[in-house]
């Protein structure tokens, strides 16, 4: 449970007086899902393009980009939902990303989910990934 305390904290810590755009959404919960992304190689997720992003890697992925968050003082946050065939891929960290607790294992044939949250225009990520059992 601390982990966890320690992961909250950080990130009220990261939105400043902003932690409540984050907390309450205004938009009903609902979140616009973009295109699949590349399969392998490097890959970008267009974030004016939705903010969950569906992959089915089928080799190593050698970059991960998050290109056009919002500016510096707006919260963002990307979900990745990679789906693993018979062998599993990691999604690397973007530019300026931090894992929040250990670094993913992911599993063949099973899904990891990648969460990602800025408040500086991408500048810095925050990173947490669950994988599925």
């Amino acid at each position: 449970m601390v982990a966890l305390d320690s992961r909250i904290a950080a990130l009220i810590t990261a939105l400043g007086t902003d932690y409540k755009k984050f907390m309450f959404n205004t938009n009903g919960g609902a979140e616009t899902v973009g295109s699949a992304l590349a399969t392998s190689g490097a890959v970008t997720a267009n974030l004016n393009n939705g903010s969950v992003f569906p992959i089915s890697p089928t080799g190593t992925i050698t970059s991960f980009t998050l290109s056009n968050p919002p500016a510096s003082g707006k919260a963002c946050s990307v979900r990745i939902c990679a789906t693993n065939g018979s062998t599993a891929y990691l999604i690397p960290l973007p530019t300026g990303g931090i894992w929040y607790g250990a670094t993913p294992v992911p599993a063949a044939n099973k899904k990891t989910i990648y969460d990602y949250f800025t408040t500086d225009g991408g500048s810095s990520w925050h990173c947490s990934a669950v994988n599925q059992v």
